[in-house]
């Protein structure tokens, strides 16, 4: 005997359109075992129902499974049952679509036996069985997907967080950078005007020190021609003249003291001789580097010869010569070891 079909298409479909309408449920059960065996088999929830009240006829064995009843538990489960929300039946929302053009398509959550809750997608058609309109709809469980897709939303949400945060700390760092940057740039270009600046003020004090050389050397020349023309004439006359040994003595330190002045090297200071020695001592020591005696010294100075011997014994003390065997006079006129005496 041939096999009863469920659907046919294209259109609505029939079941062994012969049969009496109350063999609806014993021609389903007579369906060929190898059908029902797929069709219990198949991870796809199926159910029946009646287009009109929409009481259900029946349902394959995964649907049963997922939900946690038994096959004759069932049969005895109510719509409210197993939805979520019973005032809002989303199959009765779209039995009128199915009516009009034979399909829908939408999602609903079930309860399960334990009361968990499922999310399912279902497709409904309507099928004509002994000439009974009826939905037959298969729904996938997608709660695990809608899960998995939760679970990815929120990593992405959580990545673009991070994101964000990352975005934002590096735009706050370069503009970070920017302004500092900016700051050394503004730094190194004042710095670039205060060298140009400095090398301004260089090349004019440059200028100055060049004229402040021109005019000593102008100053030097003119004591040399001053000495030479206003001084040395009379120092020649007086040396012709008749002097005692004292007053050729005093010509003698003059013209010493002249020859320092004019020297090349006159430009040490006496500032420091003056700084070291008395001005006795000063007038020893020059004595001293002319050749005079201590006897001569003292006659000079009209001091006795103790007071002279004193100075003496200072100067070289002054000098660090205490505890050598230097004379003094050839030390004073070593004038480049002099500390305080170069310019005497």
């Amino acid at each position: 005997m041939e096999n009863p079909k469920m659907y046919k298409k294209p259109g609505k479909e029939e079941v062994s359109p012969d049969l009496p309408k109350d063999a609806l449920f014993e021609t389903l059960s007579r369906l060929d075992e190898k059908y029902n065996l797929i069709l219990d088999n198949m991870d796809v929830a199926m159910t029946l129902v009646d287009a009109h009240s929409l009481s259900r006829l029946d349902g394959n064995f995964y649907f049963h499974k997922t939900l946690g009843y038994s096959s004759e538990e069932f049969h005895e489960v109510q719509p409210e049952d197993i939805l979520v929300n019973p005032e809002s039946n989303q199959l009765a929302e779209a039995r009128p679509e199915i009516l009009q053009t034979g399909q829908a398509r939408y999602r609903t959550q079930l309860k399960k036996k334990d009361g968990s809750v499922l999310e399912f997608l279902f497709v409904s058609r309507l099928v004509t069985i002994n000439g009974q309109d009826c939905i037959l709809s298969t729904g996938q469980n997608i709660t695990d997907q809608l899960k998995a897709e939760a679970e990815r939303d929120a990593a992405l949400e959580q990545l673009e967080n991070k994101v964000m945060e990352r975005t934002q700390a590096l735009s706050d760092k370069t503009r970070s950078l920017i302004q500092e940057v900016h700051k050394r740039q503004q730094a190194e270009q004042e710095l670039s005007r205060k060298n140009v600046s400095l090398e301004e003020m260089n090349t004019a004090l440059r200028v100055m020190l060049r004229k402040l050389d021109e005019e000593k050397s102008e100053i030097e020349e003119n004591i040399v021609a001053n000495v030479k023309g206003l001084i040395d004439p009379y120092l020649s006359q007086l040396k012709k003249s008749s002097l005692n040994e004292s007053q050729q003595a005093l010509i003698q330190v003059i013209e010493s003291n002249l020859k320092e002045v004019v020297a090349p090297n006159m430009h040490r200071m006496f500032n420091d001789a003056y700084s070291v020695f008395t001005p006795r001592e000063i007038q020893v020591a020059n004595l001293v580097k002319v050749g005079k005696s201590t006897k001569e010294i003292a006659g000079l100075l009209n001091a006795s010869t103790g007071t002279v011997e004193h100075h003496r014994k200072n100067i070289r003390k002054k000098l660090g010569l205490n505890a050598k065997g230097v004379n003094l006079r050839s030390y004073l006129l070593s004038k480049d070891n002099l500390p305080g005496l170069n310019a005497l």
